[in-house]
């Protein structure tokens, strides 16, 4: 409910339900922190909204029976809390933060597509008009109906390029690795990658589902069971011991726990974020030695 029916209230409400969510997973990190001694508490705060993630997907599982599905949740919620994450000091300088880039697209097209999607991650689906959308290029709602005739098929036209941009991520990684295990890894990490590249987009793409209309929903369905699959079919060559379920569970884990960290604004400033994501999402996929 909290992450598919959030947009749909009142911003005043919606922006309160966060604030407050964030203050008790703040108090969690917090303590969390205390009990190993005063460890990092913004890296507390980020296992603990990638534990969310992997026990949200083990939730919403279909197919697996509950012992197994609490079972597996333990081991992944477990490695995630524990899992070492990269060491500052061995992370890349991040970028100095930049405003607002002063470029913009040349196709009208896809200017639209890019003012869009960044109101419909602040705002949710239903807080947008056309014609805010059309403020933000500069032209009148009239004129972006004459590229997307409907709200929902704009909404459809990001799902459709995620798509695009994470079945090209998965493509690539299975191209260049040498055996399962690897692949498992980079599939993983490309993901993480576009999550915090294209951040709106894949908040979007994990959120606004129930907004689009039936037919492009079930598109969006089929998608997201290949990305399942793809990764649960590397992990399953990798530890071919494990039962296909727990193989499909802990793929599901990985991405859904990538999506849930990036909707958090503070959590996405970390630098080396997609570096630490990459680990956390490793961490969920891999069973126990």
């Amino acid at each position: 409910m909290y992450l598919r029916q959030m947009s749909r209230l009142d911003p005043s409400e919606r922006d309160r339900l966060y604030a407050r969510h964030e203050t008790l997973m703040g108090a969690r990190g917090a303590a969390r922190a205390r009990s190993l001694g005063g460890g990092d508490r913004p890296a507390e705060a980020l296992r603990l909204r990638a534990c969310a993630g992997v026990l949200i997907s083990v939730a919403f599982a279909q197919g697996a029976d509950a012992p197994l599905r609490s079972h597996v949740a333990g081991q992944m919620a477990s490695a995630v809390l524990n899992a070492p994450l990269p060491d500052s000091a061995d992370l890349p300088t991040p970028p100095p933060k930049a405003g607002p880039s002063p470029l913009r697209h040349a196709s009208c097209r896809e200017a639209i597509l890019a003012a869009a999607t960044e109101h419909f991650r602040e705002r949710g689906f239903k807080g947008v008009l056309l014609k805010d959308i059309g403020a933000e290029v500069g032209i009148s709602a009239s004129a972006v109906s004459r590229h997307f005739a409907t709200k929902d098929l704009l909404l459809a036209a990001m799902f459709n390029r995620a798509a695009e941009q994470i079945a090209a991520g998965i493509a690539s990684a299975l191209a260049h690795s040498p055996d399962a295990a690897t692949a498992v890894r980079e599939i993983i990490g490309r993901y993480a990658q576009l999550a915090i590249q294209c951040r709106s987009l894949i908040v979007i793409n994990a959120t606004e589902m129930r907004s689009l209309p039936e037919i492009q929903r079930e598109q969006r369905r089929r998608h997201h069971r290949m990305y399942i699959e793809e990764l649960r079919n590397v992990i399953a060559q990798a530890w071919p011991e494990l039962p296909v379920e727990e193989t499909r569970l802990r793929a599901a884990a990985a991405f859904s726990l990538i999506n849930e960290v990036i909707m958090d604004d503070d959590l996405t400033r970390r630098p080396g974020l997609i570096q630490e994501l990459t680990a956390l999402g490793i961490a969920a996929s891999t069973p126990p030695a």
